[in-house]
């Protein structure tokens, strides 16, 4: 029997596709998320500066570290990164193992 492995790894690239695209959902929504758990702080350092309460450099400092807090956050969604390429991988193993299965 003879394998096609252009079909093969087309369906592949299209299943790829669909685990990275369902993932990505996941990973836009945790990413929304974080921006959501720290909008109230965000918003009230810019009001803050906005007011004249803090100083220009009061301020960086300040968001220097909600920009440490975000990406604390963020790291999180290294553990999706990591599933989605596991999920890659076996979307391709599993088109391989399809492909085989119908050439034999």
């Amino acid at each position: 029997m003879k394998i096609d492995i252009d079909t093969a790894l087309e369906g592949a690239l299209s299943s790829m596709k669909e685990s990275v695209d369902g993932d990505w959902n996941c990973l836009e929504a945790h990413a929304k998320k974080v921006l959501e758990n720290n909008k109230a702080a965000l918003s009230e350092l810019a009001l803050m500066r906005v007011r004249g309460e803090i100083t220009a450099d009061e301020l960086k400092s300040e968001l220097e570290d909600e920009s440490d807090t975000l990406r604390a956050e963020m790291y999180a969604a290294q553990v999706i990164t990591k599933a989605m390429a596991q999920n890659a991988a076996n979307a391709v193993t599993d088109a391989l193992m399809n492909a085989v299965k119908i050439a034999i």
